[in-house]
């Protein structure tokens, strides 16, 4: 499992990170991203709808996390 932590960054850099990130993902493998900025959550979220990739989200104290996983 790798941890993405975009807890500082804002859209469009957080989607852009993310998706750079989520396209090495291999067979079975996690990536946790980080966010604390809502908009950057929904706009992650979205794109890795479309893009049918495995998803949970935390809502944490002060962040979101969003689990990602690569389908075996």
């Amino acid at each position: 499992m790798t941890t993405l932590d975009l807890r500082k960054e804002r859209c469009p850099l957080a989607l852009l990170l993310a998706k750079r990130n989520v396209v090495k993902l291999t067979s079975g493998e996690r990536l946790d991203i980080l966010v604390t900025d809502s908009s950057s959550m929904n706009d992650i979220i979205s794109y890795l709808e479309k893009q049918s990739y495995i998803m949970k989200l935390d809502n944490l104290e002060n962040w979101y996390c969003i689990t990602v996983t690569m389908e075996k």
